[in-house]
């Protein structure tokens, strides 16, 4: 039965073969955004376009759900503005690395490691790259199963967006953009988004709202011969009312603020980054008061030597991380860590003829854990692509040195997690295709002793967690139709041979934009979530979720040259459902706006 889905899901991908490429318009609720060819994804961190050809990659302009991407899931504990994980093509949570303009911003006081994407407002962000694969060999830790990187740009644009919708939605999104000077650009954007909200517990009374809001600046200056300097400066928080999953909770609240400062000097062959990310968020329930925060400075530097037909990039890079934890109450831990990370790394690209190799490697020097090796190989010759890669995952500070009343330690003699990946891949035009796998050993896992309740968590060594899977992406236009669908099938097993929660075999994403009048496009769109196991959030019990299937549809009509007017249903037929188990979806949701460009 296995074998036979898996042969079913190539065979789906191999019907997309009729796929041509073309160029298209396509909505993210507020304008419409042409599809241009892709220059250069700057979080491979090397100033060229050849490593490309050999990766799994996707560009999700900022606002567009970046949950229909193949091979993404997104979990969240409740609607817009509550925690929610990211899992990349079938491995954990802690597993996927968050990056900006290809530096890692990652909260490093999560207790497990995993980044919170849900508090995320997007401001200042031009583009969301989801790079897929371990690239260990790059970014050095965490980046187990690939890298999710935010890019700025600053631009020239002065824009408002308003918009209004079901459950007390407001939202708004300020751009000002100016050339200051005829070698500086600078640009402003400001949003602040927010709903009234809905009872995140499935049947209770207490609305859970949020607020949303973030500013940032962002320059580029000109120096001349081909140098220019980039700043970046964000700041974003995030205000929640939350419920715990097992019953209506009216007195818990958390707040969450990221701010980032960086600078980038760089020209065609040289970069030189300076970054700072901080982390800091709040929990009060019922008394109990927990307070996490996180600092990571980085600094990253790289040369790339030019030749014929082939290219190497050689950098170092230091991470200076800091991490506290403080909670009072019912539960009470205290840990104040830090670490620092020294990683020196080299990726080179030779072409001969229609054949492109791709190499890279990279060295760490980790407090606590020592020396660290990964590396990449892969090569494309006529579109194909083939990958063979590795990663690693340090454990977070709190699995080291945590505490509790409630006899939990942390475990200092913790091993990293490994990871290993192959893939084969095609790409032309509108259709990508992947076939891939990938492999974690010493898999760091929480284990209690059922005679003294006490608690900690250690390697599991006696087996492999692994998952393996089919991406498809395509696309075309058919009778004035731009229909795109986004397919996985996906097969995700523990280290015991157990199906992993929360990650469903089959996910597909439909839609079909159409260009109803001169002034006037309509998109369609359906998403298909299989069934999967999760656990029960009043008996702790695993137990099977049922399928889910979505449909949405979105409008955008040009009022005039410089004025848009949106629309969008979503959730159409008003479908009830948790995703995870005991976390309450929105129904139908409608939302109408206005965007002004000035």
């Amino acid at each position: 039965m296995k074998n036979r889905v898996l042969v079913n899901g190539i065979n789906l991908v191999l019907v997309t073969l009729f796929c041509f490429p073309v160029n298209s318009e396509i909505m993210d609720g507020e304008e419409l955004i042409t599809v241009l060819p892709v220059i250069l994804v700057t979080g491979f961190r090397i100033p060229g376009d050849v490593m490309k050809e050999t990766v799994s990659y996707e560009l999700i302009p900022a606002g567009q759900d970046i949950n229909q991407a193949t091979g993404i899931n997104l979990f969240s504990n409740g609607p817009a503005g509550q925690n929610t994980s990211l899992f990349m093509r079938g491995t954990n949570s802690d597993h996927t690395l968050l990056a900006i303009d290809g530096v890692a911003i990652q909260d490093h006081s999560s207790l497990n490691g995993a980044d919170d994407f849900g508090q995320h407002s997007l401001v200042g962000i031009n583009t969301v790259e989801i790079i897929k694969g371990p690239m260990g060999s790059t970014y050095g830790p965490n980046a187990v199963a690939g890298v999710i990187n935010f890019v700025t740009i600053p631009t020239t644009e002065k824009s408002i967006a308003t918009g209004i919708g079901s459950y007390g939605i407001k939202r708004v999104n300020l751009k000002y953009g100016l050339n200051i000077s005829n070698s500086t650009t600078a640009s402003l954007n400001y949003i602040d988004n927010s709903s009234t909200g809905i009872s995140i517990f499935p049947g209770g009374s207490e609305v859970d709202g949020y607020r949303n809001r973030g500013i940032s600046l962002l320059t580029e200056t000109q120096l001349g011969q081909g140098l220019k300097i980039r700043t970046t400066m964000i700041k974003s928080e995030n205000k929640a009312d939350m419920d715990t999953g097992t019953a209506d909770d009216p007195n818990y609240l958390g707040e969450w603020t990221w701010e980032n400062l960086g600078a980038t000097l760089e020209n065609n062959n040289n970069k030189l980054t300076l970054n700072n990310s901080s982390h800091k968020r709040s929990y009060i329930n019922n008394g109990d008061i927990e307070h996490y925060n996180s600092k990571e400075l980085t600094a990253l530097g790289s040369h790339t030597f030019r030749f014929v037909k082939t290219n190497f990039t050689v950098g170092g890079e230091h991470k200076s991380i800091s991490a506290d934890l403080l909670t009072e109450g019912s539960w009470i831990t205290s840990v104040d860590k830090s670490r620092t990370v020294n990683g020196i790394f080299l990726n080179g690209d030779h072409a001969i003829g229609r054949v492109i190799l791709q190499a890279g490697a990279r060295a760490d020097l980790t407090t606590d854990f020592g020396r660290y090796s990964t590396f990449r190989l892969a090569g494309n010759f006529n579109q194909w692509r083939v990958s063979a890669a590795t990663g690693y995952r340090l454990p977070s500070i709190y699995e080291m040195y945590g505490l509790d009343n409630y006899g939990f330690s942390g475990n200092s003699q913790l091993g990293s997690e490994r990871s290993r990946s192959n893939e084969i891949g095609y790409r032309k035009g509108r259709l990508d295709v992947a076939l891939f796998s990938v492999n974690v050993t010493n898999e760091i896992v929480y284990k209690t002793d059922p005679a003294t309740f006490a608690s900690t968590y250690s390697n599991d060594t006696s087996g492999i967690s692994h998952s393996k899977g089919v991406e498809a992406k395509y696309g075309l236009n058919l009778f004035g139709l731009d229909i795109i669908n986004n397919l996985t099938y996906l097969h995700a097993r523990n280290s015991a041979g157990a199906e992993k929660l929360r990650q469903p075999s089959w996910k597909n994403n439909l839609s079909v934009t159409a260009r109803a009048a001169d002034n006037l496009t309509v998109r369609g769109s359906m998403t298909y979530i299989s069934g999967r196991k999760d656990i029960d959030n009043l008996t702790y019990t695993t137990i099977n979720q049922g399928n889910i299937i979505l449909f949405n549809i979105d409008s955008v009509y040009q009022v005039t040259k410089k004025t848009n007017f949106y629309s969008k249903v979503l959730n159409l037929t008003n479908v009830n459902y948790q995703l995870p188990m005991g976390y309450q979806q929105y129904g139908r949701t409608v939302e109408v706006g206005l965007k002004i460009n000035f």
